[in-house]
C-alpha cells in the first residue's frame, strides 16, 4: 500500500505540473477553479478504493474479492456521477471543459490503479 501511495502521489504531482504548464499557457482560456479539486477528489477516491481492494485481496476467497471489486467500482461510478452532476448543475456554462478534464483524469487514474491492484493480487497468491 505504501508503494502504491508513493507512486500515485508522484503521478498526481506530474499531472499537476502538466496541468499548470498547459493551463498557464496554451489552454489558459479553459482553466476553471475546480480543476485542482478534481485532482484531490480522484486521488482520495483512488487511494480509498485501492486500500479496500488490497484488504479484500488478503482474504484468499476469490468471491470476496470479486464482491468488493464490483461494489467499489459501482461506488466510484456513483460518486463520480454525483461530483460531475453537482458541478454541471451549478455551472452549466463550463460543463463541457469540466467533463473533458474530469474524464481524462479519471481514465489516467483508473489506468494506473488497475495494474497496481492486479500486481498486488498476484503477489498474494
Amino acid at each position: 500500500m505504501q508503494k502504491f501511495t508513493t507512486h500515485i502521489l508522484i503521478l498526481t504531482t506530474a499531472l499537476l505540473a502538466i496541468a499548470v504548464a498547459l493551463f498557464g499557457t496554451v489552454l489558459s482560456q479553459w482553466y476553471l477553479p475546480i480543476y485542482p479539486w478534481i485532482f484531490v477528489f480522484l486521488l482520495t477516491e483512488t487511494l480509498l478504493v485501492h486500500y479496500i481492494l488490497a484488504k479484500a485481496a488478503v482474504n484468499k476467497r476469490a468471491i470476496t474479492f470479486n464482491n468488493y471489486y464490483l461494489l467499489s467500482t459501482m461506488g466510484k461510478m456513483f460518486l463520480n456521477l454525483i461530483f460531475i452532476g453537482i458541478y454541471i448543475y451549478i455551472n452549466k456554462v463550463n460543463a463541457i471543459p469540466f467533463a473533458i478534464v474530469f474524464l481524462v483524469l479519471y481514465f489516467i487514474y483508473t489506468a494506473f490503479e488497475v495494474p497496481a491492484i492486479l500486481n498486488h493480487i498476484s503477489k498474494i497468491k
